[in-house]
C-alpha cells in the first residue's frame, strides 16, 4: 500500500466518511429533534398562561364589581328618601327609613310599634322596591327590611324578569319573603296556569 492510499484511508476515517456512503445513516441535527420535542411543551405552557390570565381577569372583574357596588353618596340617598316619603307606606307610619347599604342593596326600617301582617309588609316592600328601581335602573336589587333589630323582610328584584299577575298583565319580577312564611306569598302574585288565555 502506498503512502497516499494509507493517508486517504486515514482521512476517510477521521472525517467519518464511510466506504459505503449509500448505507450510512444520515445525521440529524440536534436542534431539529429538540424543536420537535419542545413544541408540545410550548403549546402546553401557552395554554397554562392563557388560563392563568383568564382567571386573573375574572378575579379582577369580580373585585371591581364589588368595589363599584359601593353605596351612592348623600345626594342619591336624599333623592331616594324623598321618593319613599311620598309613598302611602311612609304616610301611614309603616316605613320609617330607607338607607343604602350598597349600590344594589337597601335597608328599610319598618315601625316596630305597628302590628303589621305579612300582606302589609309585602305591599310596603314592593312600593319601596319600585322607587328603588327608578333610582338604580338596569340592576338586580335587594331590600332587607327590619323591625328594630329583627329582620322581617327580604326583597329581590330581577332586572331581566317579568311575572304575570292574577289581574292580567306583567309586573316586574319582585320577590318578597316575610319572616315566618315558607313560600313568601309569591303564589298570590302569579297568575294561575288555568287562568291563562
Amino acid at each position: 500500500m502506498t503512502q497516499q492510499e494509507s493517508e486517504g484511508k486515514g482521512q476517510a476515517k477521521e472525517t467519518g466518511a464511510s466506504l459505503f456512503p449509500n448505507l450510512a445513516m444520515n445525521e440529524i441535527a440536534s436542534s431539529a429533534t429538540q424543536e420537535a420535542s419542545e413544541a408540545p411543551r410550548r403549546a402546553g405552557a401557552m395554554w397554562l398562561v392563557l388560563i392563568v390570565i383568564l382567571v386573573a381577569v375574572a378575579a379582577l372583574g369580580f373585585g371591581m364589581r364589588q368595589m363599584l357596588n359601593v353605596a351612592p353618596g348623600t345626594e342619591a340617598q336624599q333623592r331616594l328618601l324623598t321618593r319613599v316619603q311620598a309613598l302611602p307606606a311612609w304616610q301611614s307610619g309603616m316605613v320609617l327609613g330607607a338607607n343604602y347599604v350598597a349600590g344594589d342593596r337597601l335597608r328599610v326600617d319598618f315601625s316596630p310599634t305597628l302590628e303589621a301582617d305579612a300582606a302589609t309588609l309585602r305591599k310596603a316592600t314592593i312600593e319601596v322596591m319600585k322607587e328603588f328601581m327608578k333610582e338604580r335602573p338596569n340592576r338586580d336589587l335587594y331590600i332587607d327590611g327590619f323591625q328594630g333589630e329583627k329582620q322581617v323582610v327580604t326583597g329581590q328584584y330581577r332586572n331581566k324578569g317579568m311575572i304575570e299577575v292574577a289581574g292580567g298583565g306583567l309586573e316586574p319580577d319582585i320577590t318578597v319573603r316575610v319572616a315566618g312564611e315558607p313560600e313568601g306569598g309569591i303564589g298570590q302574585l302569579v297568575k294561575p296556569e288555568g287562568a291563562r288565555q
